[in-house]
């Protein structure tokens, strides 16, 4: 019921109050709409903050089965010694930045992984503050 009164909230049109805001009316809904979907399928706007595992999962399962368990020998160098590759463990570490699991620390990556890796980097941090924010009600406006 909460997350419907959101989308019916954000569906209406902001008012016009000034010149620019009009120049700009058709920009401003297709970023809130955008904004709008993108909240409410990944935290349901703060009430089911859970939906975001939904997403996180396949990448997860994307990360360890098909990216980074296929990395070859020249691609990877481990900083310490002693230390053995989890293509699991590195995928979590990367998509969970609030915990560190010793994983990118300890190797260090080449070639096309190096984007792979920046990216899951940025997806871990975009889902960690999105659920924060959802989680403290930041999206929530009864």
């Amino acid at each position: 019921m909460l997350i419907a009164k959101q989308s019916a909230r954000r569906s209406q049109p902001l008012p016009d109050r000034s010149r620019l805001h009009r120049l700009l009316r058709h920009a401003r809904r297709a970023v809130r709409a955008g904004w709008s979907w993108f909240l409410r399928w990944t935290i349901g706007y703060g009430y089911a903050p859970w939906r975001s595992l939904w997403w996180l999962a396949p990448l997860y399962l994307a990360g360890w089965l098909e990216i980074f368990r296929r990395i070859r020998p020249q691609d990877l160098t481990a900083l310490h010694r002693g230390e053995v590759f989890h293509p699991a463990l590195y995928t979590l570490d990367l998509l969970v930045p609030v915990v560190s699991l010793k994983q990118r620390d300890a190797w260090a990556v080449h070639g096309g992984y190096e984007w792979w890796t920046a990216g899951y980097t940025a997806i871990g941090w975009l889902a960690a503050s999105i659920i924060a924010a959802g989680l403290a009600g930041v999206f929530k406006r009864d």
